[in-house]
């Protein structure tokens, strides 16, 4: 029988303190597998948020930082290296998103936070690729040992929902961020995108969700939520199914699957926890 990808759903206080998310990460995580064959001694782990705007977590639109610090922690008492890192939206200053979302502050307390419009780029080919064939990226993730995807569940106007397969669109440029939408076409071209930079584990904040014109402008819904897997198809289609999504209306995950990313079909997904 073929073994069945896990998701963990957790369910903590609609708002959750400190204490709290750390406990829930750390409880999600491990029931998804742990990080047994993602972090060992030595490794560098990319942690990536999704910091699409300067908008504060509470409103629904940005990643926790308490979620990445429990993550990072989690990475450094395995003897790994954890790295935040991220690329805001076009044209939007991600030191600015770094500052009014409470990741300067995990800069002061000792994390590394990196800026990815400022960091070199590499370009690599994509041997699955149909959209694109060829990607700029951070040479920070392609010599990660592992990417954590650590995105918002939240709506999109574009794409119905962002969730853990897209929010790695955040690790290109802006000028490939644009080529996405008016070029390659979007959904196919995220996909792709996965087939070189997988995340190893997928962390999707839903400790307060956003609904309505996301991925920004939407309204806060909170939930006291986290949904992980390892697997990032299977991951937001339990997700897109706890807002109400069907499954093939999540154009991103479609073309992931067909790629052979992961599974969409909830007879391949176990769900654990709640």
């Amino acid at each position: 029988m073929e073994r069945r990808s896990v998701v963990a759903i957790v369910k903590g206080p609609v708002l959750p303190g400190d204490e709290e998310v750390d406990r829930m990460v750390r409880e999600a995580v491990a029931l998804a597998g742990g990080l047994d064959g993602i972090v060992f001694e030595g490794a560098t782990v990319v942690i990536k948020p999704n910091l699409v705007a300067p908008v504060g977590p509470e409103r629904g639109a940005t990643t926790d930082p308490r979620i990445c610090k429990s993550l990072a922690d989690q990475v450094r008492e395995r003897g790994g290296r954890a790295i935040i890192a991220e690329s805001s939206a076009i044209g939007v200053d991600t030191e600015e998103a770094f500052k009014v979302c409470g990741y300067d502050d995990l800069r002061a307390q000792g994390y590394e936070v990196v800026d990815l419009k400022k960091a070199a780029l590499v370009t690599v080919p994509v041997p699955k690729g149909t959209a694109v064939k060829e990607l700029i990226l951070p040479q920070l993730a392609l010599e990660a040992d592992a990417i954590i995807s650590v995105p918002k569940m939240k709506t999109h106007d574009q794409s119905i929902a962002t969730l853990a397969v897209k929010n790695m669109k955040g690790l290109v440029p802006d000028t490939l961020k644009k080529q996405f939408h008016t070029t390659f076409g979007v959904f196919r071209a995220v996909a792709e995108l996965n087939t070189v930079v997988k995340p190893a584990l997928s962390v999707v904040d839903a400790l307060v969700a956003q609904e309505g014109l996301g991925p920004v402008f939407g309204a806060p819904v909170p939930m006291g939520l986290l949904v992980v897997g390892r697997d990032p198809v299977a991951v937001d289609t339990v997700a897109g199914l706890i807002m109400g999504i069907e499954p093939q209306e999540l154009e991103v995950s479609k073309h992931a699957s067909e790629l052979g990313l992961g599974a969409m079909d909830m007879e391949g997904i176990e769900v654990v926890g709640v």
